[in-house]
């Protein structure tokens, strides 16, 4: 037990009763795999390493030059731990590059969300070896922009072109 645990800027312990082995994945998208699919809920995110070297602000002008964009809520995110990737492969090859390591190949993802001040963030991380194809923690992070931050953000529609396809091809693919 800790007292005072407020002032730790606690996280929590969730439970998955499901087998994550056989709920929906984290699936990489794109092109050159900067977005990635969560199943589940059928949102695509950028990469929050996408955005890294980029302010709050300059974040929400790119999400307004990108309307179908928009910031992801602090339960979206946390519906994020507990999924694996698509063949079980790191999850940096789902989720891009991390803002850091915790050691031992142990990636962790920062970003800016939707709320209304700055500068706190969201953080997951994997799980530690073998595999860390699974997110495993959620929680808040203070004084984020000393931290290098990305950005969580979604949309609804599949952002991925359809490269070199013809016109018809595009109408055929969303009859």
């Amino acid at each position: 037990m800790q007292s005072g645990v407020v002032s730790w800027n606690p996280g929590g312990w969730f439970v998955n009763a499901g087998d994550p082995t056989a709920q929906p994945r984290l699936q990489n998208a794109g092109s050159a795999g900067q977005y990635f699919l969560d199943q589940a809920t059928g949102l695509y995110w950028s990469d929050p390493a996408q955005f890294v070297g980029q302010t709050r602000a300059e974040i929400a002008i790119w999400l307004t030059a990108h309307p179908s964009w928009r910031w992801a809520g602090a339960d979206e995110v946390r519906a994020l731990v507990g999924r694996l990737s698509v063949g079980d492969v790191p999850l940096v090859e789902i989720l891009g590059a991390a803002q850091f390591d915790l050691g031992g190949g142990q990636p962790r993802w920062i970003g800016y969300y939707a709320q209304s001040t700055e500068p706190d963030g969201l953080l997951i991380e994997a799980n530690i070896d073998p595999f860390r194809s699974m997110m495993t923690t959620f929680g808040t992070q203070t004084g984020v922009a000393t931290w290098g931050p990305g950005a969580w953000v979604v949309t609804d529609s599949d952002p991925t072109p359809i490269d070199g396809a013809s016109w018809g091809e595009v109408k055929r693919t969303y009859r």
